[in-house]
């Protein structure tokens, strides 16, 4: 309907009205909708496919979701007469005290629903991926000086997204991820922000997203610790110590090789000494590679706060000592691995942000390379903040989210082959993929694959909750019930 692709969603509010009045008026509401339902799809799935950042995606979509129903609250409405608390004897209701609301239309709101969804179609795990993202940025950046309703309001927007998405096992794992980071660098905005978004998510989309309440006990009972260690002054007051329990985060222990100055090492251990007299039975193990630091670079244009990762803080500390230090002596202090060790000099020497020297100049670390202390280091801002090599870690974090995203579809397709081989007791391989499917597996978008689906049947049959019929009847799986 060209008549539609020319006023939506701009500001003809007037125009808008004036075609809902008429579609009313002749009887073809029907006809409004699928062609508002076939003009939204067709923009989304532009949205999706038209080359722009991946960054820019979602922010389209958050700002075209919150044009439409505007749309719909100002222009597609009908107005609907509210009986008021206060009659008047046997009359009825006085005409001084009618009230009439302004509903929105039903059918042009479920049209818009459905041109989203379908439109979205697209690329259901890139736009599951880029919605976990774009939330990440939307609670870094908090209300910014605006009202905190509104912002709430914007949150809650957002939010409504995720109902769109089939592949919610992907959103699930880049969001515990990013809320994971947010957590730990305490960069979130506020935490009341945090509560509420996982309270809605949990509550209105999503039930298995409350693994994250354990990531926020984790993080308040970890402060409750930190000020009690100080209180005592058994330690520096500003270290700052997180004490996780390894279930409630999504990702795995690593045992990152590095020494650490001898005081910083004195200090973790009057820490771990209070943490074994208050847990006993409790076992710390350090994650270096989740820490981080706060130091002052003295240059000569004056003092900045540098916020790096504790494995970066690790390098530059070395630069308190000595003037130069060849690559090879940087790793025989420190005793990085060399690949994290290049990539963690790539990002103090090569980037943006150069607070080190590199002798010969490029962009790529070497092994004779040769650092020094880059006194001669400006910029506009009095606190830094310097990046690891993003592209590397953001490569590695797509990975570990997809092989998360298929050990997740493999558990639940066990499950489901389980829930209905326990029912059926008896059925073949395809009758089997039929009933799984009839089963309603909707965090599959696709549907699983032969080869997965192959893979999960030969597993419980080595396991021994499936078994095979006799050799005439080899395509036949029967359920072990012991």
């Amino acid at each position: 309907m060209p008549a539609l692709k020319k006023l939506m969603p701009g500001p003809d509010i007037v125009y808008l009205q004036h075609m809902y009045r008429l579609y009313v008026k002749i009887g073809c509401l029907s006809v409004l909708a699928a062609a508002l339902r076939l003009y939204v799809k067709d923009f989304v799935y532009g949205i999706f496919t038209d080359g722009r950042p991946d960054d820019q995606r979602v922010a389209a979509l958050f700002t075209q979701r919150k044009a439409y129903f505007a749309v719909l609250d100002n222009a597609f409405y009908d107005e609907v007469p509210i009986l008021p608390s206060i009659f008047v004897a046997s009359s009825g209701p006085s005409p001084e005290t009618r009230v009439i609301e302004c509903v929105p239309n039903r059918e042009l709101a479920s049209a818009i629903l459905d041109g989203i969804g379908e439109g979205l179609k697209a690329s259901p795990d890139k736009f599951a991926e880029l919605l976990a993202n774009y939330l990440h940025k939307t609670l870094l950046r908090g209300p910014k000086g605006r009202d905190v309703a509104d912002y709430h309001t914007d949150l809650e927007v957002v939010l409504s997204l995720y109902c769109f998405t089939n592949s919610k096992d992907v959103f699930r794992i880049y969001y515990h991820r990013t809320l994971a980071k947010r957590l730990l660098l305490e960069s979130s905005a506020s935490l009341e922000y945090e509560r509420f978004v996982l309270a809605k998510l949990k509550e209105d989309y999503d039930p298995m997203l409350g693994v994250g309440n354990g990531m926020l006990a984790d993080i308040a009972h970890s402060k409750e610790l930190s000020l009690e260690f100080k209180e005592k002054r058994l330690g520096h007051p500003t270290l700052s110590i997180f004490v996780l329990k390894h279930t409630n985060w999504p990702f795995a222990l690593h045992k990152t090789k590095v020494v650490l100055p001898v005081w910083m090492s004195i200090e973790l251990t009057k820490y771990k000494r209070f943490h074994k007299d208050k847990y006993e039975n409790q076992v710390i193990e350090w994650d270096h590679a989740l820490g981080y630091a706060t130091l002052i670079g003295n240059f000569d244009l004056g003092s900045k706060e540098l916020s790096v990762d504790l494995l970066q803080a690790v390098v530059l500390l070395l630069f308190n000592d000595t003037e130069e230090i060849p690559f090879q002596g940087i790793a025989t202090r420190t005793k990085i691995e060399q690949p994290e060790l290049r990539r963690i000099l790539q990002s103090l020497a090569c980037g943006k942000k150069r607070i080190l020297r590199k002798r010969p100049a490029g962009n790529e670390v070497n092994g004779y390379d040769i650092f020094s202390f880059n006194a001669k280091f400006s910029d506009p801002e009095s606190r830094i903040h310097i990046n690891p090599v993003p592209v590397t870690v953001k490569t590695e974090e797509a990975d570990q989210a997809e092989e998360g995203v298929h050990t997740e579809h493999k558990y639940a397709l066990r499950a489901a082959i389980i829930r209905v081989m326990k029912a059926k007791r008896k059925l073949s391989r395809e009758q089997l993929g039929a009933a799984v499917a009839e089963a309603g597996i909707s965090k599959f978008f696709p549907p699983p694959s032969v080869a997965l689906m192959d893979e999960c049947i030969e597993g419980l049959v080595r396991d021994d909750y499936l078994g095979r019929a006799a050799d005439a009847e080899s395509n036949m799986l029967h359920y072990n019930p012991y």
